[in-house]
């Protein structure tokens, strides 16, 4: 035999059914026994979903400060195993600039090697980004909306062009300002 419980009403339900409930018991003439066991099962019935609800907030609570504690751990564990690769490449740099005459290779014959990165774009002063600018407005919009002058301000600026600069550079050209910058790699240690 099968007997099926019924399933626990939910917040919005118990709170309709008391809500309907206590509509009845204004309308009638006198409390009996019935009404007043309804009601005291209505109220139950809410107290218990309100329950449920605690409990399902209190979990979820419970697993997020979980999770943060985790997500704390694996930061550290990244940041430490990052700290123990560069060691790894620095001591494996020093060993094979110090010693060049030797064949570095692992036990399949993959050469270990000191590579150049690519150019990378050095100048000798500061920029800045424009992510510093906001509520930017075109002509075409300010004419549509008719924004009157007083609340504009007109701004301009330079930026600069990193690939003719490179061009230049690169053609040899001297400009005091900007340099190439080279930076190096262990070849195969991944």
């Amino acid at each position: 035999m099968n007997i099926k419980t019924p399933l626990p009403l939910s917040l919005f339900d118990a709170v309709g059914a008391l809500s309907a409930l206590c509509d009845k018991i204004d309308d009638a003439e006198e409390l009996d026994k019935a009404l007043i066991e309804e009601f005291s099962q209505a109220d139950r019935t809410l107290a218990e979903s309100v329950d449920r609800r605690k409990y399902v907030y209190q979990e979820a609570e419970f697993r997020i400060k979980l999770a943060k504690s985790r997500k704390e751990e694996l930061d550290a564990a990244i940041k430490r195993l990052t700290r123990v690769q560069q060691e790894i490449e620095k001591s494996t740099r020093s060993l094979i600039e110090a010693n060049p005459g030797i064949p570095f290779h692992d036990t399949v014959g993959n050469k270990l090697s000191i590579r150049r990165n690519p150019a990378k774009l050095k100048l000798c002063f500061d920029v800045k980004d424009a992510k510093n600018f906001s509520n930017l407005v075109d002509e075409k919009a300010i004419g549509l909306l008719g924004i009157d002058s007083k609340y504009l301000e007109k701004v301009s600026f330079f930026t600069l062009r990193t690939d003719l600069i490179r061009d230049d550079l690169r053609e040899g050209v001297n400009l005091p300002w900007a340099e190439f910058e080279y930076g190096s790699h262990v070849r195969g240690l991944k």
